[in-house]
This record gives C-alpha cells, sequence and structure tokens, in this order.
C-alpha cells in the first residue's frame, strides 16, 4: 500500500529570502516603484511580502522561469515557508511514496485570447512545481519518492468546471494503481480556491478516510482538519438515506455504515427480499431492536416478502425483476392457502402414464368428493380443461372458494373475491413474463399497466397493489420494510 502527498502550488509557495541576499553575492535596488535583486547578468523582480517582510515574492510565471533555469545561483536563498516542513514532516511521519503537484498553465488560453487580465497569466505556477522538484531531489530522505505532476490547462476560476473535471480524471492522478492507495495527506493551500475546493471534495468522495486534509497559514504549523469526518458522515448519510428512498437495502455497504447496526438492519432487510432466511443470524444478533429478532419463515411469510420484494422493484422501475417475482407469486399465491387444508402438495405429482386415481384425486377425495369434478368442469384462461390429475395453480384457484365455502378455509367473502381477481391479473403478467422472456426483451410500464387494463378497463399496477396489500394485510405501503427504514433513520 503507498502513500501519497498531493499540494496545489499558489502564488507564493516559492519565496526569496532576504537574509541570504548579500551573503551570496546578490545586489538589490531600486528603479521607480520596482525593485530587483541581480548577480552576475541574471535580474529578477521581486515584490516585498508585507505580511512576513523577511521575504521577497516575484512573479510565478516569469521569475519562476528564471530561478528553474538559474537554479544553482538562487538555491541558498529560495525558501518554501508554506510547504517545506509540512512535506517533511510528513514524509519523515509516513514515508511518502509518490508526491503529487497540481500546477497551472494556461498558455493555451493564453495564446487564444482568452484571458483578459494579464496577471491572471502570470501567475501561472508551472515553474513553481519545477523547482520545488529539483529542491526535494538534493534531499537523501526523498530519494525513493516518486514525483508527479498535474497541470490545470483551463477554466482554473470556474469551479463547476473544475469540479466536474476532476470527477472525471481523479483515478487517474495516481502512478499506482488506486487500491493499492493507502493513504493521501492533502494541502491544497495555494493556488486557487475554485481547484483547491474541486480537488478536496472529488478526493474526499472517491477515497474517503484516507484523505488526511491539512491547513497551513503563513507563519503558523499546519493542522489537520477534521471536519472531513463530518463532511464524510453527512455524505454517508445522504447515500444511505437515498437508498432508503429507494428500498435498496442491499446498496448500504459496512463502509458508509455509521453505527454498524445500521449496516446490519439493511443487510436484514436485503436478505428477507431475496428469501434468505437462513442468513438472517449474523444481523440479528447484532441489531437491537427486538422486532428484527430472528423469525420463523413461514410460507406466508415468504409469499408476502416475495410480493413486497416485487412491489419494491417496481418502485425502482426494475420491471423486469417485478414481472419475474409476481410469475412466481402467482404460482404460490393460491398454493399456500390450499397446503392449508391437504399438506405439501409437492409430494402428489404422479406420472403421465399413471392409470386411476391419482395422488392428487385421493388426497382431494380424502376431503371431499365433489372438488374433482369441480376442476374438471373448470377452464383456464385460454379455454382449456384444468388438469384435475396433479396438482397445479389454476386447480387451486378452483379449490379455494371450494374450501371457504365448506369451511375448511375462512377468508372473509371481500377478500376472497380479490384473490379471484388478482388470480386473473396475476396469470395475465405471467403470460407478459413469458413474452418478454422469450423475445429476450425488458419490461416497461406501458406493457405492464396495458395488459392489466386489457380485461378491466382502468385497472392498473396501482389497482393491483391495493388489492395485493388487502390480501396480505398490509399496514403500510411496504411493510416490515418501512418499519426498517424508519429503525436506520432514527440511527443516523
Amino acid at each position: 500500500m503507498k502513500n501519497y502527498l498531493i499540494i496545489t502550488l499558489g502564488t507564493r509557495d516559492v519565496q526569496i529570502k532576504k537574509e541570504h541576499l548579500i551573503e551570496n553575492g546578490f545586489v538589490i535596488h531600486k528603479e521607480g516603484k520596482d525593485q530587483f535583486i541581480e548577480k552576475g547578468n541574471i535580474r529578477l523582480k521581486v515584490v516585498e511580502n508585507f505580511n512576513f517582510p523577511e521575504f521577497y515574492t516575484f512573479s510565478p510565471r516569469e521569475g519562476g522561469q528564471t530561478i528553474r533555469d538559474n537554479y544553482h545561483l538562487f538555491k541558498s536563498v529560495i525558501d518554501f515557508p508554506l510547504t517545506k516542513d509540512f512535506i517533511k514532516q510528513t514524509n519523515r511521519d509516513h514515508q511518502i511514496d509518490y508526491f503529487l503537484m497540481i500546477y497551472t498553465d494556461q498558455q493555451i488560453d493564453w495564446d487564444a485570447g482568452r484571458i483578459r487580465n494579464p496577471k491572471n497569466y502570470l501567475d501561472d505556477t508551472l515553474y513553481f512545481k519545477d523547482i520545488l522538484n529539483h529542491y526535494l531531489s538534493e534531499d537523501p530522505d526523498f530519494s525513493k519518492v516518486h514525483f508527479d505532476e498535474y497541470s490545470i490547462q483551463t477554466e482554473v476560476v470556474n469551479i463547476d468546471f473544475q469540479y466536474s473535471h476532476f470527477k472525471e480524471i481523479k483515478q487517474n492522478l495516481f502512478l499506482t494503481d488506486i487500491q493499492n492507495v493507502n493513504q493521501i495527506f492533502l494541502l491544497p493551500q495555494g493556488g486557487i480556491d475554485q481547484i483547491n475546493h474541486a480537488v478536496t471534495l472529488q478526493l474526499l468522495q472517491a477515497f474517503k478516510n484516507k484523505v488526511k486534509l491539512f491547513q497551513k497559514s503563513e507563519g503558523q504549523a499546519p493542522r489537520e482538519l477534521k471536519f472531513t469526518k463530518h463532511f464524510l458522515n453527512d455524505l454517508n448519510k445522504q447515500k444511505i438515506v437515498k437508498h432508503l428512498n429507494d428500498y435498496d437495502f442491499g446498496m448500504i455497504d459496512k463502509e458508509i455504515s455509521r453505527p454498524k447496526e445500521i449496516y446490519h438492519l439493511a443487510q436484514y432487510g436485503h436478505k428477507r427480499l431475496n428469501l434468505q432466511y437462513d442468513e438472517l443470524a449474523i444481523n440479528t444478533n447484532v441489531i437491537a431492536s427486538s422486532q428484527f429478532k430472528p423469525i420463523i419463515a413461514t410460507p406466508n411469510l415468504k409469499l408476502q416478502d416475495l410480493y413486497l420484494a416485487a412491489k419494491i422493484n417496481f418502485k425502482q422501475k426494475a420491471y423486469t425483476e417485478f414481472l419475474w417475482r409476481l410469475y412466481t407469486l402467482n404460482e404460490c399465491l393460491f398454493k399456500i392457502e390450499i397446503e392449508k387444508v391437504f399438506g405439501k402438495m409437492d409430494y402428489l405429482l404422479s406420472r403421465s402414464n399413471e392409470i386411476g386415481e391419482t395422488k392428487f384425486q385421493r388426497k382431494l377425495n380424502d376431503v371431499n368428493f365433489e372438488f374433482v369434478p369441480k376442476i374438471r368442469k373448470a377452464l383456464m384462461s385460454n379455454g382449456e380443461p384444468i388438469d384435475s390429475r396433479n396438482p397445479n395453480r389454476f386447480a387451486y384457484k378452483v379449490l379455494l372458494p371450494e374450501l371457504v365455502k365448506t369451511n375448511h378455509l375462512y377468508i372473509k367473502d371481500n377478500i376472497l373475491d380479490i384473490y379471484l381477481k388478482v388470480g386473473d391479473k396475476l396469470e395475465y403478467l405471467s403470460k407478459l413474463r413469458n413474452k418478454i422472456a422469450h423475445n429476450l426483451g425488458s419490461a416497461t410500464i406501458a406493457q405492464i399497466n396495458a395488459t392489466l387494463n386489457e380485461n378491466e378497463q382502468g385497472y392498473t399496477a396501482k389497482n393491483l397493489f391495493s388489492d395485493l396489500d388487502q390480501i396480505f394485510d398490509l399496514k403500510s405501503e411496504y411493510g416490515i420494510y418501512d418499519d426498517i427504514k424508519a429503525e436506520i433513520e432514527k440511527l443516523l
């Protein structure tokens, strides 16, 4: 794992130390309002640093080029008061592997006439990175450090542009694979605020707690800023809230879950939506609320979770997955009620060439001899007779009202009517699912509503949900998943 040091270079990151000028053979003189230092035939225009009068500053582009080209002449009088101590201390404490300098070079915009104020062009820091590179390269402590650089060439004061720009290139800033980045020590102190803000925000979003953000004021020791922790917490909260609003519990991972109970609640919801009941214990052991303690996965509970998963798919506009789950719901909706009377049906399948009374028919006759004839008289939606020899969803639909009528099951009259209506709707949607699957297509909301409306004018997915909610006696739109959502929101 590699450690990165990143700084943004500003106009005062290289300065002239006045006290070293005379002893190193420099002459200081004025011409009108301008002030220069000279040695031999090399001349550099300097400006007083009124905040720290022991230093001179100079034009980063013009003066920076002069110093870069004559580094041997200036090396004894230059200093880096804003960055040097921080850079060296960070390397001592953390052994930096890569040092990245971000600088400006607006030559293209200048040549194209897009820069109106010459000072903005003259403030480019492209030569400062060469000077700092040269200085650190002579230090034995930096012999193993890889030096790197990145230039900002346009729109330097456009925060929207810079934010989008660093969003695109942030992972390409690094010489090593981003998976190998251990820590990033970031000093976005020099240069232009819009660039500093864009770099900071994008690196925080990409690398989160790996980023250590520092601030260094002139004359002050560098200090690590703690707001990044709060920023990341707020950012993670926003991500969690977005996933909660979508009921997309599986997207809430450990990295963004503080406290850890949030992650386990989310996993509890995610696993229930995917009917992974055997894997819940690892999560329920961490969850404080007794509402989410280990459950008995009854057939009715599984069926309700299946329905709510389909409903959430619809909310997420995952219409193909929605149809896939409704297809399974169609297979099981009546079956689960029937099995409350007859027991498991999967064991009653008979061979196609079996003669006489089948296992299924025998089971029905044990309860009531009228059930098999009722099935034989009924027809499927395509007009074909229903198979009475083996268990199937069409036979279950015939049996349900008969079992209620003969007091083997209790279902309120209005709910029984909804069962029968919903059974028809699910059958239509199952056919749509098969059609789409056979054509390797994907479902749309228009197809779903058109299919539901075809046999009952004005009936849409909204009506289907209303009917199914009554069958499952839901107290809220998404049942237990509303409770999970609310519990996580309390912990944020």
